[in-house]
């Protein structure tokens, strides 16, 4: 297309049209009456392709894949005191320390090192063990602590059905739209607040008037990576959209820009643009990269403290009932060995008396021996 002319405005109530008012005076109101009016030959701007639209207007093929998504703001950088236990599952730290409890309280060793070569080879394949684990566990240390996350009241669709957060939308648009048509949305509507524009809505999230807001993903991606950097995108999409260019009715321009757009998506360009704007441009990224290169804070580590504190305080605890159950182990000791000594000693004066008395029996008793006579012979 060329020698063409291009003259943009803005729709006179700067909405981008209402469907309900088709049904009281034939006209719709906002962007796409002016479309169908023939005031305007075709919007430039987010409009996503629905069914009520699609029977009123003539869009091109889909330049944008989009979805509804929730805007929260940010609480803060979640700190967690264990951390340091996040690199491996609760059923690979009970393995480890079930391993260390073993080695602690094994027994039947003399201390002196293997000779045999089978020993060896266990032991070498002990310590390559110990080299991937201490490897494994000090390169997802570091991926743990060097990502923060971002904690928000609201962390997806599930909190607004469960908690009952209020969410703004703007009004004539296809979020509203759907919401209120939706049965899958039928328990969240009562929590919906409309409010005139986006711009409304993201005001009356940061004024705390709201708890999130529902949008294109396209469009809060791109309000999240803007100053001040105090929202986020959370949760999975739901209600899969797209965007075209709607176009009056039988417009001979309609062939010419679905011609432009499928070049411009199977080039590449659509997402060329859109990492350009979204991620290079934006200011939000720059400074998630400036806070992930502070170093370790305190809070990341303090469970390991808190744990060596636990160990100490145990092992003392210990300690002082060792010490008591010696010194009374001790002094019941040296008892006992004072009462053998005594003891043996008043069985051996027993003894002595005893002794004495048999040989006083011995002295008074007659005993008869035999004699030699002259001629050298025994007489009995």
């Amino acid at each position: 297309m060329t020698n063409v002319s291009i003259e943009f405005y803005e729709a006179p109530d700067g909405t981008f049209g209402s469907p309900t008012a088709a049904n009281v005076n034939g006209n719709w109101s906002g962007t796409i009456g002016e479309i169908i009016s023939g005031r305007a030959d075709v919007m430039i701007g987010p409009l996503t392709i629905t069914q009520s639209r699609h029977q009123v207007m003539d869009f091109t093929t889909s330049f944008f894949d989009v979805g509804l998504s929730i805007l929260t703001l940010k609480q803060g950088e979640e700190s967690n005191l264990f951390s340091f236990l996040l690199p491996f599952s609760w059923e690979v730290w009970i393995l480890i320390f079930w391993f260390v409890n073993q080695c602690m309280t094994i027994s039947g060793q003399d201390g002196n090192p293997g000779k045999s070569w089978s020993t060896r080879i266990m032991l070498l394949g002990y310590f390559l063990f110990v080299m991937i684990i201490l490897s494994t566990y000090t390169a997802n240390l570091a991926a743990v602590l060097t990502t923060k996350v971002q904690s928000t009241r609201v962390t997806g669709l599930s909190d607004i059905r469960t908690y009952g957060f209020k969410f703004g939308v703007a009004k004539n648009s296809a979020p509203a739209s759907y919401i209120s048509s939706s049965e899958d949305m039928a328990d969240i509507k009562k929590n919906m607040v409309v409010f005139d524009s986006l711009d409304d809505c993201l005001q009356a999230l940061r004024d705390g008037k709201v708890d999130a807001l529902i949008w294109a993903s396209a469009i809060l991606e791109y309000m999240a990576n803007q100053p001040p950097c105090d929202t986020l995108v959370v949760g999975d999409l739901f209600s899969p959209g797209n965007y075209g260019l709607p176009f009056a009715k039988g417009n001979w321009m309609i062939g010419h820009f679905t011609s432009v757009l499928l070049s411009m998506r199977e080039s590449g360009l659509v997402e060329k643009l859109k990492r350009k704007w979204w991620i290079d441009k934006g200011s939000c990224s720059l400074v998630e990269l400036t806070q992930t290169a502070t170093g370790v804070k305190i809070q990341d580590l303090g469970g390991i403290f808190l744990i060596l504190a636990g160990f100490v305080v145990v092992g003392g605890v210990v300690l002082i009932f060792e010490l008591v159950y010696r010194a009374v182990y001790d002094k019941t000791k040296h008892k006992t060995k004072h009462l053998k000594y005594l003891n043996r000693f008043l069985g051996g004066e027993k003894h002595l008396v005893q002794r004495e008395k048999d040989v006083q029996e011995l002295n008074t008793t007659n005993i008869a021996t035999p004699t030699l006579e002259k001629d050298g012979n025994m007489n009995q």
